[in-house]
């Protein structure tokens, strides 16, 4: 299998105050590693589709699953940058849905 071994040094500035350096010595990234940049795919979220289906909008949805509207809206557009699995569970409990049938992974 096939590795690359990083000797890296990052240096960090805030605000022109301080720097701080690191130094990645001897990191052994795999072939599926996040550290080799390269297309690794992406969560496509299809709330809208499965809400849509069973004619719940986002505020019904809002209001079944104790999340706030502003959560129901990202949702239904796709625009999600970070998923609670407890809240998760309850949307699916409330579309009467599995994990599937709402994010799939696209190479």
């Amino acid at each position: 299998m096939p590795f690359l071994l990083l000797h890296t040094w990052i240096r960090v500035s805030f605000a022109g105050t301080a720097n701080i350096n690191l130094y990645l010595k001897g990191v052994v990234c795999m072939e599926n590693s996040i550290f080799i940049p390269k297309d690794y795919g992406q969560i496509v979220f299809s709330f809208d589709k499965v809400m849509d289906a069973k004619q719940i909008n986002r505020n019904q949805l809002a209001s079944r699953a104790g999340i706030r509207f502003e959560v129901a809206d990202r949702f239904y557009n796709g625009k999600i940058e970070r998923m609670d699995i407890d809240v998760l569970a309850r949307v699916c409990f409330v579309l009467d849905c599995d994990v599937a049938d709402i994010m799939t992974y696209q190479k």
